[in-house]
Formats: C-alpha cells, sequence, structure tokens
C-alpha cells in the first residue's frame, strides 16, 4: 500500500488491529505514543546523559554567558522545571483510568450515531476503494482516540503550565522555550475531535474519494503535532541542560512514568479502535471481502 508523506503522524491504533481484514484502513499510519498531546514518549525524556552539573559560567543557548546570581536562578527554575514536569507524569499516569473511560465512551457515542457507516466498504474489492483514503480515516480515527485519551491531561497540564510560567530565567531565551511548549500543548488539547462518522459516511458514498473532512481534520492534527513535538524536545534539551548527577533518581523515575503512560495509552486506544472499526462495520467477518479480484 501506498502512503501518503507525512512529517508526523497520529498513532493510528485502528492500524494494529486490521491486518488480516480485507479492508487495510490505517495499515500505513505509525505509532507515535503519546508526545503529540501528552509530552510523553519513550525516546524523548530527560536524557540521562547530562552528568555535568551546571556552573555559574556556563553558556545559555543564546549564546552569551550568565554568571553569578543569574546562573543560581536558572539552575534552580531549571530543577524546579525538571519535578514539574515529573509531576506532570506522574497526574497522567493517575488518570489512566479516566483517559480509558473517555476513549471508551467517545467509541460509544460513534457507535449511537454511526453503526454499519462502513458495512458497504468492507465488501467491496480494494480496486474499487481508495486505499490511501482508507489510511487517512484510520489515522483520523487513532487521532480521535489519542485527543479523548489524553483530554484527561487537562487538569494537570493547567498546573504544569502555573508552574512554569512562574519560574524566573537570567535569559530570554528559557523562558521562550517554555512558553512555546505550552502554547503548542494548549493547542492541542483544544483541539476538537474529528467529524468521524460524517466522513465514514462520505467516503461510502464516494469510496474513490479522500474525505475533505479528514484530510482538513488530519492537516490541523499533523502540523500541530509536528509543531509541539518540535518545541518538547527543545523543552526537554532546556531540562537537560540544568540536570545534575544529583538528579538521576529523578529521570529515572521520569523515564518509568513515560514508558508507563504510553504502554497504558497504547493499549487503551487499541481497545478503542477494535471498538469502533467493529461498531463502524469493519469485523473480522469482512476477512474474506475487500480484496483485489484477479
Amino acid at each position: 500500500m501506498r502512503c501518503r508523506a507525512r512529517s508526523l503522524s497520529a498513532r493510528a491504533a485502528a492500524g494494529a488491529v486490521l491486518l488480516g481484514i480485507g479492508v487495510a484502513l490505517a495499515g500505513c499510519c505509525v505509532a507515535l505514543g503519546g508526545v503529540a498531546v501528552a509530552m510523553a514518549v519513550p525516546g524523548l525524556a530527560v536524557p540521562a546523559a547530562a552528568q555535568a552539573a551546571t556552573t555559574p559560567t556556563d553558556t545559555t543557548t543564546t549564546g552569551t554567558t550568565t554568571t553569578g546570581s543569574g546562573a543560581r536562578t536558572d539552575a534552580i527554575s531549571g530543577r524546579a522545571a525538571l519535578t514539574d514536569y515529573q509531576s506532570y507524569l506522574v497526574a497522567l499516569v493517575n488518570g489512566e483510568s479516566a483517559g480509558q473511560q473517555r476513549a471508551l465512551a467517545f467509541a460509544a457515542v460513534i457507535k449511537a450515531r454511526c453503526a454499519g457507516a462502513l458495512a458497504t466498504v468492507a465488501t467491496l474489492p480494494t480496486t474499487e476503494v481508495d486505499q490511501l483514503a482508507l489510511s487517512d480515516l484510520g489515522e483520523e480515527l487513532g487521532a480521535d482516540l489519542t485527543l479523548e485519551y489524553l483530554s484527561e491531561a487537562n487538569a494537570p497540564f493547567a498546573q504544569l503550565s502555573a508552574q512554569l510560567g512562574a519560574l524566573s530565567w537570567s535569559q530570554p531565551a528559557p523562558a521562550l522555550v517554555v512558553e512555546g511548549l505550552l502554547q503548542a500543548e494548549g493547542r492541542m488539547l483544544a483541539l476538537a475531535p474529528s467529524a468521524l462518522c460524517a466522513d465514514a459516511r462520505a467516503l461510502t458514498h464516494r469510496p474513490l474519494t479522500a474525505p475533505a473532512g479528514s484530510l482538513a481534520f488530519l492537516n490541523s492534527y499533523l502540523r500541530y503535532s509536528a509543531v509541539l513535538k518540535a518545541r518538547f524536545e527543545s523543552f526537554l534539551a532546556l531540562l537537560s541542560r540544568y540536570a545534575t548527577p544529583s538528579d538521576a533518581a529523578v529521570i529515572t523515575a521520569i523515564d518509568r512514568l513515560v514508558a508507563q503512560f504510553d504502554a497504558s495509552s497504547t493499549a487503551a486506544e487499541k481497545t478503542g479502535a477494535t471498538v469502533l472499526l467493529t461498531a463502524l462495520g469493519l469485523t473480522p467477518s469482512a476477512q474474506g471481502a475487500g480484496r483485489t479480484r484477479r
């Protein structure tokens, strides 16, 4: 299957459960983890390589040198940002059950609104269905589940915003990094779910054309995700800069929390995807359908 070029893909849990089903919905989508919304993904946690303590004469990200009280202020704020981020992750992990319930509730709403909307598409041979359009719809479905699951991050993020926004820095650069992250994360959390039922019906009506609603939603979701990913990486670089050997336990805890949250959210979204796909009419019984005629 061909796949549209994307700078960053939503976690499409649908892709994992549709292998073997005739309609290869979301077959080319990749797993991202929660970074797009939750700022938590293995491999992006604060690097343990930050082993050298910050000194009063360290060069800042602007290329200037901070000395004396300015360096001490930055070190204190950097440590506070690290522990604030850890507290944010703890809140996300503690809210896992709420996220699971919201993802399943979303699936139930879709089932009530448009049960069987894709049943006809599931019976069509692959030559009569735009596979990229199917992939788009699957990615849309995965993004919706991600947004629903991670809506539990709203309250923890509000607290994190207040904490990080109150920190003092001797240079503009760290404050701009924090501000940029908070703006990008807030934009993602405010993104409304797609019109999934309308898009599923549109694909059923015109199976060789990608629904305009799917493309518009994914354009916003992926663009916001790419911006957030870049700004999150800058934030992690800031945390790493001010981390010292004494922060090793905090960094280890962050890594563990990130892995725990990612595993839980992935499992919840796969479950939600299975419920959604079945509700839309893509059941295991469709395995014999949707194959290219020979």
